[in-house]
């Protein structure tokens, strides 16, 4: 008996199981009868509460599942991250961003990729990023993000302290052994960037803008092309032209660095460039050290002249000429060379033979110093020495004997040149001569004028043939006249030690023996540290009495004129002192007694 398929009607044999043609089961399970049913009852409402609740659970649990699968993925994570570069959104972008390094993309580092990258297609980020699974979203979901590769950026600079700041934040460094400065970790875009240098002494910020682009060469390292206004410097240090022949250093700030005998330093630095740091030169002469005037640091050669002293050398050297062309007025009028203090063995040696050659040929000088005149550039400091221009003025005349002088004003410059002498521990006149080459005409801020005594030295009786006396038959009104002369000079000079602070002025006139030597010396310290300046108006002899045959007292009338506390006041003194014989001079040993009149 054959069976046909129910499903595609097929003929099977009655004892096939299924249908050969399509698999259908043949066999029909027999219909058992239903067992009666009584009513349903109804459910409870808890269970019907509780399996409310469940299906709403697994509801949500099914839609939050969907909504983190689909917030975490790539698709979604590119999305936000083209919004949000679009509408130049940083917050969001760095959330959606991070470096292949693993650091989180700061705002700041958003905004300059913003910036270089607003108008990137998805071709192109495609290009230079890449989207991968970084960190769970929610704890549970895998998070995407966009991965950007950092780039690196040098910079040679050969020095420690250097930083780089891009968008105010400070970025990774390395030196290398060439002195090149490599930062790294730096995300792509266009920044305000910042190069902060601090080693200690110089300080600097130097602000620039920096486009850091994407390299797919991570090797590939962007040169930063800027000129930093700081670098080293050499430093050639000359005195007035030449090579210095002291000890020599320059100063910057509270730093001091050594010259080398040519006058060099070393490549020294770093430092600014841009003038706003100064240098000086300083040069330990045998008197004292002198400083430059301070140059401004603007290159990475700069030289530097010391041509000028500092003012109190160079008043004391005023005075010394002033008192210098004393002597030389007094040495022509009387023709005798001793009266010179301040020569060089050399130069007394010529002077004299000059002044010898007056007394063989007759020959004389009649006259006076009336003033110095000086201005800015009188005093010059030269490579062994120093010199001194000053307009002199005197009234004089130069005759011979059978000739009647006429005392006329005249007006030179006249130039001398000073050297140290250590030993003496004093400035002697190496030369002197009128100069009539010199160029300047005594203009040059600040002027000075120095009074001369005014007084008149001549040869007693040259007009009339007298001969000249010899030493050794000195009369008394001569030696009067001597000694006046050195009270003079010595009172001047007392002023100019006074007024400089400077003891060594006048130390040479007064014996080492006596008391009047320290008395002096302490004299000059006090007057000079309460800023007391004084004039000497002259001295006149009154009487000179003999004590020994190298001793006298005599006494002088002084006037001078005393500054002190922004008044100025005329004295007179009646002063009685005891002066010594050298040999050569006198010399003041002790003051008795000295009273104002």
């Amino acid at each position: 008996m054959e069976k046909f398929c129910t499903n595609c009607g097929h003929s099977n044999n009655s004892t096939n199981q299924i249908c050969v043609e399509c698999g259908t089961s043949l066999t029909k399970e027999p219909k058992q009868a239903s067992a009666p049913q009584g009513p349903k009852k109804p459910l409870p409402f808890k269970t019907k509460l509780l399996a409310g609740i469940a299906i709403v659970l697994l509801a949500s649990i099914i839609g939050l599942y969907t909504w983190g699968t689909q917030t975490a993925s790539a698709e979604t994570a590119v999305s936000k991250f083209f919004e949000a570069l679009q509408e130049k959104d940083a917050a969001t972008l760095s959330k959606y961003a991070v470096l292949s390094t693993g650091e989180e993309l700061t705002e700041k580092e958003a905004s300059a990729f913003i910036d270089l990258y607003q108008n990137i297609t998805p071709i192109e980020l495609e290009e230079m990023a890449t989207v991968e699974k970084n960190g769970k979203f929610a704890g549970i979901f895998d998070a995407h993000k966009v991965i950007l590769t950092p780039q690196q950026v040098s910079f040679y600079f050969p020095y420690d302290g250097l930083n780089l700041n891009l968008n105010g934040e400070s970025v990774e460094a390395m030196q290398n052994a060439d002195g090149e400065y490599v930062f790294s970790g730096i995300a792509p875009g266009n920044y305000e960037a910042e190069f902060a240098f601090d080693d200690g002494e110089t300080v600097f910020a130097h602000l620039f803008d920096l486009t850091v682009e994407y390299q797919e060469d991570t090797s590939y390292v962007t040169t930063i092309e800027e000129d930093l206004p700081i670098g080293s410097t050499v430093f050639q240090v000359t005195v007035a032209e030449y090579s210095p022949s002291y000890t020599t250093k320059i100063v910057i700030g509270e730093k001091e660095y050594p010259v080398d005998e040519s006058g060099s330093t070393e490549d020294i630095g770093p430092f600014l460039l841009d003038g706003s740091m100064n240098v000086q030169a300083k040069v330990e002469f045998p008197w004292g050290a002198v400083t430059s005037d301070a140059v401004p640091i603007d290159g990475e050669y700069i030289n530097i002249d010391i041509a000028k002293l500092d003012k109190k050398t160079e008043g004391k050297l005023i005075d010394q000429f002033a008192a210098f062309l004393e002597e030389d007025i007094k040495a022509a009028g009387t023709r005798d060379a001793s009266v010179y203090t301040s020569l060089t063995p050399g130069k007394l040696k010529e002077v004299t033979d000059t002044l010898d050659s007056w007394k063989e040929n007759e020959y004389f000088f009649k006259g006076s110093l009336t003033k110095i005149n000086f201005d800015g550039e009188s005093v010059q400091l030269l490579s062994d020495g120093v010199s001194v221009t000053g307009e002199v003025v005197i009234e004089g005349a130069y005759y011979y004997q059978s000739e009647k002088p006429v005392v006329e004003t005249e007006k030179y410059p006249l130039y001398a040149k000073f050297i140290y002498d250590s030993e003496k521990k004093k400035w002697l006149v190496e030369d002197f001569d009128q100069d009539n080459y010199y160029d300047g005409d005594f203009t040059v801020e600040p002027l000075q004028t120095v009074e001369g005594s005014k007084k008149v030295y001549e040869v007693k009786g040259s007009t009339d043939a007298v001969k000249e006396t010899s030493s050794e038959s000195v009369s008394s009104d001569d030696q009067a006249m001597e000694i006046e002369d050195f009270m003079n000079q010595y009172n001047s000079l007392s002023v100019m030690a006074m007024n400089s602070g400077d003891f060594s002025h006048v130390s040479y006139l007064i014996s080492e023996d006596g008391p009047k030597y320290q008395e002096s010396a302490d004299y000059v310290d006090y007057v000079y540290s309460k800023g007391i300046t004084e004039e000497h108006l002259g001295t006149s002899l009154e009487k000179v009495e003999k004590i020994d045959a190298n001793q006298v007292k005599v006494t002088t009338i002084d006037r001078f004129i005393i500054h002190k506390e922004g008044d100025s006041s005329e004295k007179e003194y009646r002063s009685v002192t005891i002066l010594i014989s050298d040999g050569d001079g006198w010399l003041v040993k002790e003051l008795v007694s000295t009273k104002e009149i």
